[in-house]
């Protein structure tokens, strides 16, 4: 069976997709969150990162306290640490 290789277009707008559909299910903050939270590299995390500077026009105002300060990043890049 042949593997099919994405490009980095392909996936970015999976990520986009992705995002949008936790959007709509929850508040920003949540989603958000969430959306990171499922990142299992630090390119993944990189990427996911540029998808939602480039949803919210940057990082958004809720970024700081939610991702950072709450340990969710830190959290988060344990996992490919390991």
């Amino acid at each position: 069976m042949s593997e099919v290789i994405k490009t980095k277009q392909e996936i970015m707008n999976e990520y986009r997709q992705q995002l949008f559909d936790l959007l709509k299910d929850t508040y920003p903050e949540k989603a958000v969150v969430q959306f990171m939270t499922n990142s299992d590299s630090e390119d993944n995390w990189n990427d996911r990162c540029d998808v939602v500077k480039d949803h919210f026009g940057g990082y958004p105002s809720f970024w700081y306290p939610e991702i950072v300060l709450s340990g969710v990043m830190s959290r988060t890049s344990r996992k490919w640490m390991k």
